[in-house]
């Protein structure tokens, strides 16, 4: 364990190791476009996205297990290392089904990123220092969101776009020598048996569930439908091993805990939401309402920069007041954000859509780090892991979920509201010479079409934000990092 004047070194090893997975996933969702030309097979397009998404999400649980058992260094290290080496073979992908196996090498890396080293930080700082530590560590993802975007652009067009994958080798090669020479940490004393059987049923289960989630929109009904059953078949053999592994990957016992399973609860609600703003917001301005890229990107910026500054915040006001009380607040704020862009009218001045990309990214601040916080206030340091790694899974089946339901609510209310025989190709609003090109009610059809989608999405999304104020009703009034439950 590092003593108290190595702590910031430590946490300055953190932070990069969490910037780089950050960023990676700006830039990479910036240069694909201009990786395709160069790869082909644009079919398999989202593929590069969704094996990342899918390695991570079924190896996280796992990886956070580990760290109870093996210590946090050395799975750190570990997931470092893989998620390099993924890093240096996406450079060499001669076919976009190399890239796409080289992508699924970089999650089952960064599977064990994020939750191992918010447990470091759990281990380091104790409940009061912890909640504003915890902000800081937000930071770390408004900052690359403001900075990947651009860098990815200047990347692939002033130099070649292997560099987008290898950007993160220096850096990772800090953070691995940072974490070797000042952080060590005690492992388990006793013997354990790893419980493989629970983790391999755990990936099915979790694997089934989001590939037909991903799959939804193309594949057929009774292939979902087997894939979902399977999903089920897997998800209660997993339960039966885990009732009865000596050392489970998933101790049941956690859900018994009110805090745990209000946090997992409302971390997916928060997952889901936060890709309804990623994903759809730039659409909305520069698809709908016809605003420039730059436009886009200040609303971006500002959605990253409030999420930053209210997770600081938040930190130091769970401390005065209540954990429950930041987080119902910060639904509060969501929701507030969320209406405002629901009635926004196309024909308003982006401005207005920025100032309310601010308050939801203000109101995501003070949702997502007082749940973290909240659920190692509660557990035992040896469980720390585990249940870090679980409300991370949790966010990242949110995201999945989120993505799906919204995807196919606006593929058919565009297909609803602009029939095929109009001859008219929403994806022409996002481009402006095609846009420019546009016959007068084509546009508006189209237009306004995409709008009406959009505003189904923020509905819902507003659905998901009053779930995470009743959810911060149900924790325990007195919790506070550091206190009492």
């Amino acid at each position: 364990m590092a003593n108290a004047p190595r702590r910031g070194l430590v946490l300055a090893a953190i932070m990069a190791t969490i910037f780089m997975i950050a960023i990676e996933a700006t830039i990479v969702a910036t240069a694909m476009p201009s990786i395709v030309p160069a790869l082909g097979d644009f079919e398999l397009y989202s593929w590069v996205f969704s094996i990342y998404l899918l390695t991570q999400a079924v190896t996280t649980p796992i990886y956070g297990k580990l760290a109870d058992l093996y210590g946090r260094s050395r799975v750190l290290t570990f997931g470092v290392v893989v998620f390099l080496l993924g890093s240096v073979f996406c450079g060499f992908a001669g076919s976009m089904l190399e890239l796409i196996v080289h992508r699924g090498i970089q999650g089952l890396g960064a599977g064990a990123l994020f939750p191992v080293a918010i447990t470091i930080i759990g281990d380091l700082y104790p409940g009061r220092e912890r909640a504003q530590v915890q902000g800081y560590m937000s930071s770390v993802w408004g900052v690359s969101a403001v900075i990947g975007p651009g860098l990815g652009a200047l990347i692939v067009e002033h130099a070649s776009w292997p560099l987008v994958f290898w950007i993160n080798l220096p850096l990772g090669a800090v953070a691995l020598a940072m974490l070797a020479r000042f952080y060590r940490d005690r492992p388990r004393a006793k013997p354990v048996a790893i419980d493989f059987a629970g983790a391999l049923l755990l990936m099915v289960a979790i694997g089934a569930v989001m590939v037909a989630l991903v799959e939804s929109a193309t594949w057929g009904v009774p292939a979902l439908l087997a894939l979902l059953a399977f999903a089920a078949v897997a998800a209660v053999g997993f339960v039966l091993q885990e009732r009865r592994a000596p050392d489970p990957i998933v101790p049941l016992d956690l859900w018994r805990d009110r805090v745990v399973v209000t946090a997992t609860l409302g971390m997916a609600a928060l997952g889901a939401l936060l890709i309804a703003v990623i994903a759809y917001l730039p659409s909305h301005m520069q698809g709908a309402m016809g605003a420039s890229p730059s436009a886009v990107a200040v609303a971006m910026v500002g959605f990253s920069v409030a999420w930053a500054g209210f997770s600081g915040t938040a930190g130091r006001l769970t401390i005065r007041y209540t954990t429950a009380s930041v987080i119902g607040a910060g639904g509060a704020i969501l929701i507030a954000g969320l209406v405002a862009l629901y009635l926004i009218p196309v024909e308003a001045s982006p401005w207005w859509v920025i100032a309310a990309a601010f308050f939801v990214g203000g109101g995501l601040g003070f949702g997502h780090s007082p749940l973290i916080v909240a659920v190692q206030t509660t557990v035992a340091p040896e469980r720390r892991g585990t249940a870090t790694a679980i409300i991370h899974f949790s966010r990242m089946f949110g995201q999945t979920v989120g993505a799906a339901l919204f995807g196919a609510i606006v593929n058919a209310t565009i297909a609803q509201r602009v029939p095929a025989a109009a001859g008219v190709e929403v994806e022409a609003l996002l481009d402006p010479a095609r846009r420019a090109a546009l016959a007068p009610e084509a546009l508006a059809q189209s237009s306004h079409a995409l709008d009406a989608a959009l505003r189904y999405v923020y509905a819902i999304a507003a659905a998901f934000a009053l779930a995470v104020v009743v959810l911060a009703a149900a924790l325990p009034k007195g919790l506070k990092p550091g206190g009492t439950r």
